[in-house]
């Protein structure tokens, strides 16, 4: 694979050629978005903890973000195993089987969550493998259940396991770990058990940044008083940064450099696309497939 940027000369390329791979596979097969794919499965490849922490932080307090990632890093490097073989690919991510989304009920298959979900219009079944997470499988107890990552709890509520905060929801208990954002768990006065900042008591901070690191002042009522949080942008999210105070922004995390045009084309044989700040060039025969071609969507894919 070869990266290029706007002035043609090589770049490093950071982004792992197994995502590269499993979403030329994944777009072939299924239809999937490759540059959104590409994006996703490289932060999850960039660290193998990613996953977990979406998983378990589907129902986080306020203030800590809950990305929705869907695959492990053992799916996308089983994807791109299966190159041009759409069979192995539907064997990665589980048998295709119909489902009704409003009247299917989750179910747990040993570590794996299976629900109805939707793609491109078509209500089939989804696996999510929380195995893969180090996490076992569990069902709410709502009218329709639903199948998710964590453990049963018996009735709603939220509690603190050092700087662990978990909450039960529809009898499933949601984990989050404080420390990755800088914070304790604690029981604050208006908000019950909250994960609160571990540095000192601030008020009104525009927060600042060294290199990937973040402090930031975390308010925890409505007089915005609070305390300070440090962390490591790159750790909440793979190939994040910080990004320093300006006289309109407080300090925050941002993500990997966007694209000026994500647009996907061909040439020959090979594919062409940008994702995370980076120009991809890959030939569609690397994977087994024989050409590119552009889709009627427009889309430019290996086939």
């Amino acid at each position: 694979m070869v990266a290029v940027g706007c002035d043609a000369r090589p770049l490093t390329v950071t982004i792992d050629r197994v995502a590269v791979d499993a979403c030329m596979t994944a777009s072939a097969c299924f239809g999937w978005e490759v540059v959104g794919c590409t994006e996703t499965a490289a932060k999850v490849l960039a660290d193998p903890d990613f996953f977990r922490r979406a998983r378990v932080g589907a129902g986080p307090p306020p203030g800590v973000p809950a990305p929705t990632i869907d695959f492990s890093a053992r799916i996308y490097r089983c994807l791109a195993a299966a190159r041009n073989d759409c069979g192995a690919a539907q064997a990665c991510i589980g048998p295709l089987a119909s489902c009704d989304l409003v009247s299917t009920p989750g179910t747990c298959n040993d570590s794996i969550a299976v629900n109805c979900g939707s793609q491109f219009g078509t209500s089939t079944l989804t696996y999510l493998d929380c195995g893969d997470a180090g996490l076992g499988c569990a069902v709410t107890n709502d009218p329709v259940p639903q199948a998710a990552c964590g453990m049963p709890c018996a009735s709603d509520g939220d509690w603190c396991d050092g700087d662990k905060y978990f909450a039960c929801y529809h009898g499933l208990a949601y984990e989050v770990d404080c420390d990755i954002f800088g914070k304790t768990c604690s029981l604050a006065q208006w908000t019950g058990h909250v994960c609160i900042g571990a540095g000192a008591s601030c008020r009104d901070s525009r927060g600042s940044c060294e290199g990937t690191i973040l402090t930031t002042c975390a308010p925890e009522d409505v007089t915005s008083t609070g305390h300070f949080a440090t962390y490591d942008c790159a750790r909440v999210e793979p190939l994040s940064t910080c990004r320093s105070p300006t006289n309109l922004t407080l300090a925050r995390c941002v993500g990997a450099p966007s694209c000026p045009s994500p647009e996907l084309k061909c040439q020959g044989t090979r594919l062409q696309y940008c994702a995370l700040g980076e120009n991809i060039d890959v030939d569609c025969r690397d994977q087994g497939f024989s050409t590119c071609v552009v889709a009627a969507n427009g889309s430019a894919v290996c086939q």
